[in-house]
């Protein structure tokens, strides 16, 4: 949550020293969220077989190494490649990070705990903008991104040594990875955000656009049909059924729908 309000107070600066617009630099932003939302359940997936403090360990080498090079970007389009590159890192630690924390403490402790967590976002939310801005006229934009090296060290080396690895269920009684399931959800979810991204520049009856929709609603469609069969599935849709579930999910798109608009 730092990371990317912080980012967001720095592109018009971005812009300005790469000699670039709002519309290509937004997509050092967008290119991140794009690449977190696409890799969040094939990363969730994929912590359950080999392991989700693997996973989450690997997560945050990508991020700081994807802050290093955002950092020393010499060109705008190298600046987006490492957003993606950290993107990646981020959606392995965020689709691992609460997952581990549950099983450590008992069902009376875990809402206590879970707000403990999204407390310590909403700070790095809050601070986001802030520290952006401070870091900005201070120290110049590209350390926007290097804070993240000390930060992202730490806390990796916090991880290595207090957080344990539950042993792994035998490889024989694994689930199997949905590959099916993370290709059609990552085909999804790339089709309507770049819809969406491209929506203003192109038009929203353009044929681009008006095609995108028309494979978003197939692809959604396809991805159901599949995961409510899949012996293993990705995203188990049947949890939905939960009103506590649905409430809550939606409650939280909602809120993310709300006020990363006013951020950016």
């Amino acid at each position: 949550a730092l990371d990317q309000l912080s980012v967001t107070v720095a592109l018009p600066t971005i812009a300005g020293h790469f000699g670039t617009d709002l519309p290509t630099v937004q997509w050092i932003v967008v290119g991140h969220a794009l690449t977190v939302s696409v890799m969040l359940l094939p990363m969730g997936g994929l912590s359950d077989i080999i392991g989700r403090k693997r996973v989450y360990v690997a997560g945050f080498i990508l991020f700081i190494l994807g802050a290093a090079l955002a950092g020393s970007a010499a060109t705008i389009a190298t600046l987006i490649a490492a957003r993606i590159i950290q993107g990646c890192g981020a959606a392995m630690a965020q689709s691992t990070g609460r997952a581990m924390i549950l099983p450590i403490f008992s069902i009376s402790e875990r809402g206590k705990i879970l707000g403990a967590q999204m407390s310590v976002v909403g700070s790095g939310a809050i601070a986001g903008p802030a520290l952006g801005g401070l870091l900005v006229s201070t120290l110049g934009w590209r350390w926007v991104f290097l804070i993240n090296l000390p930060l992202g060290i730490l806390a990796l080396a916090a991880v290595l040594i207090l957080l344990n690895e539950p042993p792994l269920v035998p490889r024989g009684e694994r689930p199997k990875f949905d590959w099916l399931g993370a290709v059609l959800s990552m085909g999804t979810l790339v089709v309507f955000l770049m819809a969406i991204a491209n929506g203003l520049r192109l038009g929203w009856t353009s044929p681009a656009i008006v095609a995108g929709a028309a494979a978003f609603i197939l692809l959604l469609a396809l991805f159901i049909w599949w995961e409510l069969r899949a012996p293993a599935p990705m995203l188990d849709l049947r949890l939905f059924k939960l009103p506590q579930f649905s409430l809550g999910v939606s409650t939280g798109y909602i809120s993310f729908l709300g006020s990363f608009p006013v951020f950016f």
